[in-house]
């Protein structure tokens, strides 16, 4: 997953990518999740992990903050 294409499974955002952010946007990274705080702590512990992580939240950004107005 992390050697030498920029997604998941090529250089170009896939359905495997959307899938993986979408468990992350709910449950890693929502801080109305209990438990966030763990698996950001295991995530934490794998740089590239963190680092993809972050450079897909950063992708989705729009639609995670279009996303939270919605439900507020």
């Amino acid at each position: 997953m992390f050697g030498s294409t920029k997604y998941m499974v090529s250089d170009h955002i896939s359905m495997a990518d959307i899938a993986l952010i979408s468990f992350v946007l709910i449950k890693v990274y929502n801080s109305e999740f209990e438990h966030c705080h763990i698996l950001q702590a295991v995530v934490d512990q794998y740089p590239k992990s963190k680092a993809y992580f972050e450079k897909m939240l950063n992708e989705f950004s729009y639609w995670t903050i279009s996303c939270n107005n919605r439900f507020k």
